[in-house]
Order: structure tokens, then C-alpha cells, then sequence
């Protein structure tokens, strides 16, 4: 391929991509808020009704897995405010290691373990006994389990 192409192909490629990355940013209120309405439709229903323990197990799984994607969202939301108080650092081949810089001390800050605002260990113990941290790396998980 003759370079006249190769950089049009690439500036194509980079124009999608930053494209991309702005549909991110904006639709990313969106998708939290939808997470939120969810999650307290299940607090709701959890309020206003009796619930066997095979569905609470049910219910109380895909309340995690809604924590799991909000914080995902609110992960992405703080490496958004970075790129877009950097993204003038994009333009200068000079200035871009800087813009990774940022990214890479906001992904520092991210998922810091949740500080209890009123619930102290006793209390969780008192509610469900002993509750005992996850320690070390996950287990792998091998191919066919």
C-alpha cells in the first residue's frame, strides 16, 4: 500500500475511533441512569412484596450484577472527565504521553475499597455472622468449567 493511503486509511481509523469514544461520553448518563431506575425497581419490589429464598438468591444476584455495571459506568465516567480535560494534549506528539499520563493516574484512583458510611463489621455480623473478605486473586477459571 503507498503511504498516500496508508495515512488516509489511519486518520480514518482515528476519526472513527474518536467518534466512538464521544458516543461513549455521551450516551454514558443514559446507560447509568437506566442501572439506577433498575435498581431501585428491585428495591421496590423487595419492599412490596413477600419473596421466597430461591428468589431472593435470584433477586439479590442481579442487584449485584447491576453494582457491577454501574461501577463499571462510574469507572468509565471518571476516565471520560480525564480524557476530555486532556484531550487538547492529543494533538502534539509531544503532549500525548501526558494524556496517557492522566488516564493512567485515574485508573490508579478507581474501584478504592467502599468505605462503610454507617454499618460497622459488628453490625454486619449481627445481621448474617461472620463475613469473610475475599482474599488474594481470583481462582482461573479453566476452559470447560
Amino acid at each position: 500500500m503507498m503511504r498516500d493511503k496508508l495515512v488516509c486509511d489511519k486518520i480514518f481509523t482515528a476519526i472513527a475511533i474518536l467518534d466512538e469514544i464521544d458516543e461513549m461520553i455521551t450516551s454514558q448518563s443514559t446507560e447509568i441512569q437506566k442501572v439506577d431506575w433498575e435498581l431501585s425497581d428491585w428495591l421496590h419490589f423487595i419492599e412490596n412484596n413477600d419473596i421466597k429464598e430461591e428468589n431472593a438468591f435470584k433477586i439479590l444476584s442481579r442487584i449485584k450484577e447491576l453494582r457491577e455495571i454501574r461501577r463499571s459506568l462510574s469507572n468509565e465516567s471518571s476516565i471520560e472527565d480525564a480524557y476530555k480535560n486532556n484531550a487538547g494534549k492529543m494533538m502534539g506528539n509531544n503532549t500525548r504521553p501526558f494524556l496517557a499520563q492522566e488516564i493512567h493516574k485515574t485508573l490508579s484512583h478507581l474501584n478504592c475499597d467502599y468505605k462503610n458510611r454507617v454499618l460497622t463489621e459488628e453490625d454486619f455480623n449481627k445481621v448474617i455472622g461472620e463475613v469473610k473478605k475475599k482474599v488474594g486473586r481470583p481462582r482461573k477459571v479453566k476452559e470447560g468449567e
